[in-house]
């Protein structure tokens, strides 16, 4: 399905995130970043779409052209420095794979008033340990199956 038809087919109301991945290409990146903005330019409300990835160029692009942004982050080291950044670039929250999230982490970074997500989980336990630690958002390649899967566990309280 290309971003059109999903932007079509989707609820008005359903925050969507669009991953863009361009390995090792930072000018693909940025170029991806802006062709998203193109696309979703013509569809209202422009605030649902919200552009996440690996590369700070893709996020510094979309906030350029008024989109929301968020850095997938890989690592737990310097915090202050990632937050730091995000201010700057107007990035507003970082998405941070569920095996580097833990408390500290995770409160540091809110302090600094980002927003925080985790990368793809597809494992209900992986999902319900993530949310116990206070995240925005859960990516998963399965949707339904996972909400399904927490919702008749005792974890989904």
């Amino acid at each position: 399905m290309l971003l059109d038809g999903l932007l079509d087919a989707a609820p008005g109301d359903l925050p969507v995130q669009v991953e863009v991945k361009a390995h090792g290409d930072p000018a693909l990146a940025r170029a991806t970043a802006a062709a998203v903005r193109r696309v979703a330019g013509a569809r209202p409300p422009h605030g649902r779409l919200e552009v996440l990835s690996f590369h700070t160029a893709a996020c510094e692009e979309a906030v350029r052209h008024g989109m929301p942004a968020r850095l997938v982050a890989w690592a737990d080291y310097a915090p202050d420095a990632l937050a730091r950044w995000a201010a700057l670039a107007g990035v507003g929250g970082v998405c941070i794979e569920h095996i580097l999230l833990h408390p500290g982490l995770v409160d540091r970074l809110r302090s600094d008033g980002l927003s925080v997500t985790t990368g793809t989980v597809n494992d209900a336990m992986l999902a319900a340990r993530s949310a116990a630690l206070g995240v925005d958002a859960i990516t998963t390649d399965r949707p339904a199956a996972l909400y399904r899967e927490l919702a008749a566990t005792p974890l989904a309280a």
